[in-house]
């Protein structure tokens, strides 16, 4: 299931991922199928449940990250956290919302040696900051 998941990142590079909630066409019925913003998904990046994923990025001293949403063919939406070091380095988790809601895990990392030479395609925005016990700080 996880290494699905990191295919399906992978594959759909972040593709057509914004910024914020969705457009008043773009809603679906159900609360469950409705995008999160990236302040959600930063949200359950910190949250208490991922302490583990943020010492791994505490000890491996990673400074940028890049927060954002996503949206697979079967309706579901995730959040995706990829962090970034001073040397190009990186690392990209991702899940489901309805599952980090649920259990707050997330899939094991994608790695990566160079950001924006082997990471997925459109290369997502660097758009927060790391604290020092792994939190992503938005900008």
């Amino acid at each position: 299931m996880m290494l699905l998941l990191a295919v399906v990142l992978l594959t759909v590079g972040f593709g057509g991922c914004r910024d914020g909630e969705p457009t008043a066409s773009e809603v679906p019925t159900s609360p469950a199928h409705v995008r999160p913003s990236v302040q959600t998904c930063a949200r359950l990046w910190n949250a208490p449940g991922n302490r583990e994923n943020r010492r791994v990025v505490t000890r491996q001293r990673f400074t940028m990250a890049a927060v954002s949403t996503w949206r697979i063919k079967t309706g579901d939406y995730g959040c995706g956290v990829a962090v970034v070091a001073a040397g190009g380095r990186w690392l990209l988790w991702g899940n489901t919302v309805r599952a980090l809601r649920r259990r707050q895990e997330w899939g094991p990392p994608v790695e990566g040696s160079k950001w924006g030479v082997d990471t997925p395609e459109p290369l997502p925005r660097l758009n927060a900051t790391v604290l020092p016990g792994g939190a992503a700080k938005l900008r």
